[in-house]
């Protein structure tokens, strides 16, 4: 990067760096890769997807892995890349694609749900209160009546990749970086 860095302001661009941000691997022909991948401790920091077959770990159904957006571990672990990547020198910026959750079925996991209990302030069955197991994302308008905690549930995702993203630029500012 330290060479793109020199080599483009040479040439009068301005470089910014791509992240991958909510993304902890991925297998494909070539084989699986990633922190998820090489480090079996943070199995739990993996997205727990809603499948027609139950709530599944994503390293053990998809293809790429992501990570869990709520988990504190996943979060402070991507604002110390992200600080990392600020320190170069000159750097001019950096764009955070994929900052989101995976999907509608993803996050699923208990420590997603004991969060959204406490943000709603009573405990909920996922499949009754929220959204129906494989759910796959087309929300249609009788959903929000049928799921009564599914406008909840839009809404404190959203406040989860919000509040990380503020979380992350707090980290990277810090150090007056970029």
């Amino acid at each position: 990067l330290g060479a793109f860095i020199e080599i483009g302001h040479e040439l009068g661009l301005r470089i910014h760096a791509g992240f991958n941000t909510m993304v902890g691997g991925n297998s494909s022909n070539l084989g699986s890769q990633g922190v998820l991948v090489r480090d079996s401790s943070k199995r739990d920091w993996a997205t727990v997807l809603n499948t027609k077959e139950g709530f599944k770990n994503a390293l053990d159904v998809e293809t790429t892995f992501f990570f869990n957006p709520h988990n504190p571990d996943v979060q402070n672990y991507i604002c110390d890349l992200l600080k990392d990547l600020a320190a170069y020198k000159d750097l001019d910026g950096i764009i955070l694609d994929r900052g989101r959750f995976d999907s509608m079925q993803s996050d699923f996991s208990e420590l997603t749900k004991e969060a959204f209990e406490e943000y709603i302030g009573e405990e909920v069955d996922f499949l009754r209160d929220v959204m129906p197991a494989g759910h796959t994302g087309t929300i249609n308008s009788d959903m929000p009546y049928q799921y009564k905690h599914l406008k909840k549930w839009l809404e404190f995702r959203a406040k989860t990749i919000h509040d990380f993203m503020t979380k992350a630029k707090e980290a990277v500012r810090a150090d007056d970086h970029v």
